[in-house]
């Protein structure tokens, strides 16, 4: 699906990504995801439960990543979220996600506030 190794932005202010401490990735992430209290299988199930909860959402695993698929409400035009969880050792897991809006220039933060919200519902959450 992704290449995190060799991810590099389009140059468009349209993408946000996240990834844990030490990832290998060649683009710079936007900021470091949190380590959580949870296995990777744990912290799959716990994101994937929060994302199926969303409107317009489709999921699609695939060779240890996930593809989501999230329309806006109005054109219903996709953005693209590819999320890999990453064992961090210790029963811990983070997770790396890149999103971005498949048309258009800008999206008006909507992927950073995505990712962000996923984030801060699985700090409850686990």
């Amino acid at each position: 699906m992704l290449d995190f190794a060799t991810l590099a932005f389009s140059g468009k202010p349209n993408q946000y990504l996240i990834t844990p401490e030490g990832f290998p990735c060649a683009a710079k992430a936007h900021r470091q995801s949190p380590v959580f209290n949870a296995s990777v299988e744990e912290l799959e199930e716990a994101l994937l439960q929060i994302i199926a909860g969303q409107p317009r959402t489709e999921i699609e695993k695939n060779n240890g990543q996930t593809k989501v698929i999230q329309r806006s409400a109005l054109f219903r035009f996709p953005d693209t979220a590819i999320i890999q969880v990453v064992d961090m050792s210790d029963g811990k897991a983070s997770a790396a996600i890149f999103s971005t809006a498949k048309y258009g220039r800008r999206d008006f933060g909507v992927n950073k506030k995505r990712v962000d919200g996923w984030m801060a519902a699985l700090e409850k959450a686990l």
